[in-house]
């Protein structure tokens, strides 16, 4: 697995170059170190571009799922399994090299506001801004965290959903395949929903788990909790990790069928 992701980096070395080129000349050109608004637009960009440059990679390795001609891994002594966690572990890499390359610049800037004016930074608010590391307490950093594992989940979704596709089209009726993918895709879809409310619904009833907030800190400002789980939350852990589980199942299930 560990060699596949290495493997697949090394494929996909101009996506990390481009990604954090691009985050570079947007840092030198966003504008003023005084103006808050800078702040807040870097730290949606930078977000940006990290979940575009795993999407990039994802697109490719989707497209060489139904590349007839795959040769990579043919003589390399590793399953199916393996190749598959080892493009998502690739996937995550370059999302972590993306989001940490961004998060130093966003802070450089950060530090140079703060030793021209302290005051003013103090007095600016800017620190609130998730991907800003200084003036903030231990709890509040773990937005970041909470942000990564959520387009990680994402991006494992996504490819189990190309899997399942894939094994559709090759292994089912070629007329009946065209009605069960939209099937596949509204399924998960309908099962992320469930989870998501299901979360929302019980959370009031268990704060003493919900590690979201501490004293007057609020970690993850206006979340969106349908598109964004709170993995601060106790049960959150719980029920994807159970979903974890059952999505690594059906995939073993789906690789073995395919093998035999």
């Amino acid at each position: 697995m560990i060699r596949v992701s290495f493997q697949e980096l090394k494929r996909f070395r101009p996506i990390v170059i481009l990604a954090l080129f691009a985050m570079l000349v947007y840092t030198i050109f966003s504008g003023d170190i005084y103006d808050v608004s800078v702040y807040i637009q870097m730290d949606f960009i930078i977000k940006l571009i990290v979940i575009f440059s795993m999407l990039a990679a994802l697109v490719f390795i989707i497209i060489d799922d139904y590349n007839q001609n795959q040769t990579m891994y043919q003589r390399l002594s590793v399953s199916k399994t393996d190749v598959f966690y080892g493009k998502w572990l690739s996937v995550i890499f370059i999302g972590a090299i993306s989001l940490i390359f961004g998060i130093i610049l966003i802070n450089v800037k950060v530090a140079f506001y703060l030793l021209n004016d302290a005051l003013g930074f103090v007095t600016s608010g800017i620190s609130s801004q998730p991907l800003i590391l200084i003036d903030k307490k231990w709890f509040e950093l773990l937005s970041i965290p909470n942000f990564f594992i959520n387009i990680s989940i994402i991006s494992f979704i996504i490819l189990i959903v190309n899997l399942k596709i894939k094994y559709t089209i090759q292994f089912t009726n070629p007329y009946e395949f065209k009605y069960s993918i939209p099937w596949i895709v509204l399924r998960v879809m309908l099962l992320q929903v469930v989870l998501r409310l299901s979360l929302i619904w019980i959370e009031p009833y268990f704060q003493i788990l919900n590690f979201n907030s501490r004293g007057h800190y609020l970690i993850i400002r206006e979340q969106n909790q349908f598109l964004i789980i709170n993995f601060l939350f106790i049960p959150s852990i719980f029920f994807y990790f159970c979903y974890f589980l059952y999505f690594k199942y059906h995939m073993n299930h789906l690789l073995n069928k395919k093998e035999t």
